[in-house]
């Protein structure tokens, strides 16, 4: 693995049994924007966020992270990263599921 592969994080999607409230609060508290609605998700963006949007909030039975994503300097950083997380005792059980998803969306 190479410094600078990792170029940053993306976007993260929340599960929140609690939807509107959860939207005020990043609304209201945080101050963020919120860009759409579709079925069960509200998507945020922050001031100067130059996505579509930062924070996916999906309505779920339970709190949780649905995702998140990453973005790598290229298609052969991002493999240099799963080959490196892979490589991990701990992780490489989650990373190749991430890797299935990615190749298999």
């Amino acid at each position: 693995m190479s410094y600078g592969d990792l170029v940053h994080l993306g976007h993260v999607e929340l599960l929140t049994p609690e939807l509107e409230r959860s939207t005020r609060f990043f609304v209201e508290a945080l101050g963020m924007e919120q860009e759409a609605a579709e079925g069960q998700s509200v998507f945020l963006r922050g001031f100067g966020d130059y996505q579509r949007y930062s924070v996916k909030l999906t309505e779920a039975p339970e709190p949780g992270l649905g995702h998140m994503a990453i973005r790598a300097r290229d298609s052969d950083s991002l493999e240099r990263l799963f080959v490196h997380v892979t490589r991990q005792p701990d992780f490489a059980p989650v990373a190749r599921e991430i890797l299935d998803l990615i190749q298999h969306p």
